[in-house]
């Protein structure tokens, strides 16, 4: 999987679809979660992947785009 080698992780993750063009990544480790959500910018396939903490609140469907990278 090409994410594991741009984010170089100690540990395994797990990738999950949510619709709409968004996905949710659940990391084995902590220390790769914090590494992923408080590093970057990343890069994936010559376009830049946001990456934000999970809010409860998130509904694929509705969310809208509202920042970009500059």
């Amino acid at each position: 999987m090409r994410l594991k080698g741009v984010w170089k992780l100690n540990g395994g993750f797990k990738l999950m679809n949510v619709d709409n063009g968004f996905f949710m990544v659940k990391f084995d480790l902590a220390d790769d979660r914090a590494k992923i959500i408080n590093g970057g910018p990343w890069m994936l396939f010559d376009h830049y992947l946001a990456v934000r903490n999970w809010s409860p609140e998130f509904v694929s469907s509705i969310i809208k785009i509202n920042g970009a990278m500059v």
